[in-house]
């Protein structure tokens, strides 16, 4: 079983970083201009560094930081704060009596300690401030909390103890009235206008993930909201009033302190691993994008030479969570009506010879990087589908709306394994799907090297199905 969602174990790691970074400020300055004129110190000053900082990681073991948990009250993060640096300064001075710095160990230390109580104290308001303002909450994955009105305020608190930044809850559907929520929640509406209203005519595009509270007993309803989200990429997590549990193939997960039922367990769910990707993103797609400026002007002379209009083309794609962005390539046609519609058949009369060479080294695609480098795509990912497309195929394949889970990419599983270009047929569709989720599934930093190995070695060869 694993940790569904570790978002306040971030905010609790940049905390600590920022607190060892004021900490050893305070003490470079209060060493300046408070303890050299004076003449007290008697060791080197980095003895002092490396003790007074083995005296705070102590004291932040016995007194781990709590202003990152929304559940903190101020008066519990004050008094950790105050136990904290209390503990620092009395390790310190017992490290300074054993390394003989002199008669004025105590004073000194007790001065510094003083001046870096008063400052963390300072720090750890507006951290408690931001974090627990509303607005600063409102940033993450909007959710919708469906089901049992008992059990919303169990919601609630989970989200709270389990994240801060990760979830943001829209509001509720019930046949009652939640009592003693937070004000900002506000009902929506009855299951029956979820049921009739939200999953026939909503924009899925609106939230990002449903909650359910709905019990076991209910099985046909459970089922019917699963599969309303597996076909519009939206999250399932299911947080039930009863313990009993049928088999509706969920895996069992933890969300703070809480027990919560996912229908989908996706590697790039981990904060840790997103941000190893789209760091990986930025640095490769900066370095493209710069080498890629200086042939703007050669390609756009080449291009307009053989077809007048602009030198890039802009299509509505559909991204990560069902999401439309405007997908960038080097125009490779002639201008037509037809661009947003149909697909490049092997001899699509729309094609000019050098948009065709193009097309058929890849070349036509390097402008993504800069979808990559706004954040829209990913260098690795499902390939971006045209909104008809999107619309067409999310009626007719299962589940297909899964692929959205995570960014789109210039390249991908299905392209290296055969899937690539133009789709006659449904089954094709089919399996290009099933390569996605696999990959979904079974991402790796390692899978993504592997198949950006295997795109470049295609530029050695040709491909039947580059057109």
């Amino acid at each position: 079983m694993r940790q569904l969602d570790r978002g306040n174990i971030l905010l609790k790691w940049v905390i600590l970083v920022l607190d060892f970074a004021i900490f050893n400020f305070v003490l470079f300055l209060v060493n300046k201009y408070i303890f050299q004129p004076t003449g007290h110190v008697g060791i080197e000053f980095s003895r002092i560094v490396y003790m007074a900082n083995g005296a705070f990681i102590f004291a932040t073991y016995l007194f781990p930081v709590l202003v990152h948990k929304i559940s903190s009250s101020p008066a519990d993060v004050i008094i950790r704060t105050a136990k904290r640096i209390i503990s620092t300064w009395f390790f310190l001075f017992l490290l300074l009596l054993a390394a003989r710095y002199g008669k004025h160990a105590f004073t000194d230390s007790l001065i510094y300690g003083g001046i870096i109580l008063c400052i963390m104290l300072i720090t750890r308001w507006i951290e408690h401030s931001i974090i627990h303002k509303r607005e600063s909450l409102a940033i993450g994955i909007r959710s919708l909390i469906v089901g049992d009105v008992e059990t919303i305020n169990k919601v609630v608190d989970t989200l709270k103890l389990g994240t801060i930044s990760r979830f943001n809850i829209v509001g509720y559907y019930s046949d009652g009235v939640a009592q003693g929520v937070p004000e900002w929640l506000q009902k929506l509406g009855s299951m029956n206008d979820f049921f009739d209203k939200v999953m026939k005519e909503s924009d899925p595009t609106s939230f990002d993930a449903v909650f359910c509270t709905l019990s076991w007993t209910e099985p046909e309803k459970i089922k019917s909201i699963l599969s309303f989200c597996d076909n519009t990429a939206t999250r399932f997590y299911m947080i039930p009033p009863d313990p009993e549990r049928e088999n509706f193939n969920l895996k069992l997960e933890m969300m703070g302190d809480t027990f919560v039922y996912t229908n989908h367990e996706y590697p790039l769910d981990s904060l840790r691993n997103q941000y190893i990707k789209r760091a990986f993103d930025i640095v490769v797609s900066s370095i493209v994008c710069i080498c890629l400026l200086p042939f703007l002007p050669i390609i756009a002379l080449i291009t307009k030479t053989q077809s007048p209009g602009p030198l890039f083309f802009k299509q509505a794609r559909t991204g990560m969570d069902g999401k439309t962005f405007q997908c960038i390539k080097f125009r490779s046609m002639h201008v037509n009506k037809e661009a947003d519609t149909l697909q490049a058949t092997e001899n699509d009369p729309r094609k000019f010879p050098w948009g065709n060479f193009m097309r058929k080294s890849n070349i036509d695609e390097l402008p993504q990087f800069f979808n990559v480098l706004k954040g829209d795509m990913s260098i690795v990912g499902p390939r971006p589908h045209m909104l008809k497309h999107t619309e067409e195929y999310g009626k007719l394949i299962d589940r297909y709306m899964l692929r959205h889970f995570v960014r789109p990419g210039i390249t991908g599983w299905a392209q290296v394994t055969g899937y690539r270009g133009e789709t006659k047929e449904l089954w094709q569709m089919e399996e290009r799907v099933k390569r996605d989720y696999w990959y979904i599934k079974h991402w790796t930093f390692g899978l993504d090297l592997r198949i950006i190995l295997m795109t470049f070695l295609q530029f050695f060869k040709h491909d039947e199905h580059a057109y």
